[in-house]
């Protein structure tokens, strides 16, 4: 029996518990995927970066030391936010290259981001490598060459700065959320001006003041607090490796990430017209029509990173995001998905107009946050069959990824999830009564299909 489970490679990256499903056997098999995978793109180099979780340094010296050893050249770019990752791999002459991480995820766990050829892996690709790590390990000539870079957060930094220029610097407060980020946004953000205020900005995989889940309102609660006692005139929170972000206004008030990718919508079709703008499933009823108002072309996609960057390459779009807060700016950056470079051209925007405008042109409408219902994973597929084939009067039906419901003043979503074992459903209307209504009409239609089910809502 192999020490590696299929069950770690998920639909957008590797992702277990470190000290039982990545253990070093495992580790040794996953660089055996890697140098296949490497193989056959005829390429030798790989970069490597790491977050601050504990287990990191360990899988990090396993995975170095095996790959070496199948012949591959390793770069290693030190513990960073994957965002930099990216950006390494952008800038720097390999084309492939991988982050050891988990995100948002708890501290035990652990995993692997992958880019090869400068391109996000696909779900099956992903899947494949269980395959490849199987396989007999390759021959190598010679051993690989290490090589140490430590100048990516500096050049990092540069790039953003000869980008985006403040003429009115906010004062802002950061909650790093003791991630990976805590190594480059303060220095950015202050060499850009800001009078910055930190939060939990010391690198710690125990993550000891809060889940470093930025979209959970629960985690937001000290960087609110820390908003109004500093009467800074924004918050900004970022995930545990920096891809994603959250901010929140002068008054403390969460901006819910689709609400977000409006204004960057808006603001990014001013000087691109006409262009294509990704979002996710999750995302408010409304953006279609504030993106077709602004005169670009809305494109709905599935949910997940590597889902939205695959169609937004595919469509040549402007800008892409989704609700859990990744946003991939297409107009003056790379095509990744960065917190810290969306965090900044949040306050760009802060720059042209006050805060109270900006908290004018938001969505006003009555949602629900994601509900979640626990489902074992061999009944999601039986579950989401029988969905498929829901039917509510005067609703779209639009089975991009789940089944969304979607009215002109609402709708209702149900989808399975691609990382935990449960359906997730999220509600959005006009106001709260036409919100309680729809709900009520969608868990009517759910039960006439399926009666045994137990909805939380």
């Amino acid at each position: 029996m192999t020490a590696l489970s299929p069950d770690i490679f998920r639909t957008y990256d590797i992702r277990a518990i470190a000290d039982t499903q990545l253990n070093d056997e495992a580790v040794v098999l996953i660089a055996n995927a890697l140098t296949h995978t490497l193989n056959g793109l005829n390429q030798r180099q790989l970069i490597i970066g790491r977050d601050g979780r504990l287990s990191s340094p360990r899988i990090f010296k396993t995975l170095c030391d095996a790959l070496l050893a199948l012949g591959v050249d390793v770069i290693d770019v030190g513990v960073l936010p994957t965002p930099l990752l990216y950006y390494a791999c952008n800038t720097l002459d390999a084309r492939s290259a991988i982050m050891i991480t988990a995100s948002h995820n708890p501290a035990e766990y652990n995993g692997i981001k992958l880019l090869f050829d400068r391109n996000v892996s696909s779900s099956e690709a992903i899947k494949g490598l269980y395959d490849l790590a199987l396989k007999p390990a390759p021959k190598a000539k010679t051993p690989g060459q290490y090589t140490r870079v430590d100048t990516i957060i500096k050049n990092y930094c540069q790039s953003v700065m000869s980008r985006i220029t403040l003429e009115n610097p906010p004062k802002v407060v950061i909650d790093y959320s003791n991630g990976a980020t805590c190594l480059v946004a303060p220095q950015l953000f202050r060499a850009l001006g800001c009078e910055v205020i930190d939060l939990y900005e010391n690198l710690d995989g125990h993550f000891p003041n809060h889940e470093p889940e930025p979209t959970q309102p629960k985690n937001l609660a000290d960087l609110i607090q820390k908003v109004k006692d500093e009467q800074a005139d924004l918050g900004i929170a970022f995930d545990g490796d920096g891809d994603r972000m959250v901010a929140v206004t002068n008054e403390g008030e969460m901006i819910f990430p689709d609400r977000m990718l409006a204004l960057f919508a808006q603001d990014t079709l001013k000087k691109m017209p006409g262009k294509p703008i990704v979002y996710d499933v999750k995302c408010s009823y409304l953006l279609k029509r504030i993106i077709e108002e602004a005169d670009g072309e809305p494109v709905l996609s599935a949910t997940g990173h590597t889902l939205i960057k695959g169609l937004a390459k595919k469509v040549g779009a402007a800008l892409a995001g989704e609700m859990s807060g990744h946003f991939i700016f297409y107009d003056r950056w790379f095509d990744f998905d960065d917190g810290i470079y969306a965090g900044v051209r949040f306050l760009e925007l802060l720059n042209t107009q006050s805060m109270d405008e900006i908290k004018a042109r938001l969505i006003q409408t009555a949602a629900t946050p994601e509900i979640q219902m626990p489902v074992a994973e061999s009944d999601k597929a039986h579950i989401m069959s029988a969905l498929s084939n829901l039917k509510l009067e005067g609703a779209t039906m639009i089975t991009v990824d789940g089944v969304r419901a979607e009215w002109p003043d609402g709708f209702a979503l149900v989808r399975p999830s691609n990382t935990t074992p449960c359906l997730v459903f999220r509600f959005e209307a006009s106001d709260q009564k036409k919100l309680e209504r729809l709900i009520g009409e969608f868990k009517q239609a759910i039960m006439k299909l399926l009666p045994e089910l137990s909805l939380p809502f």
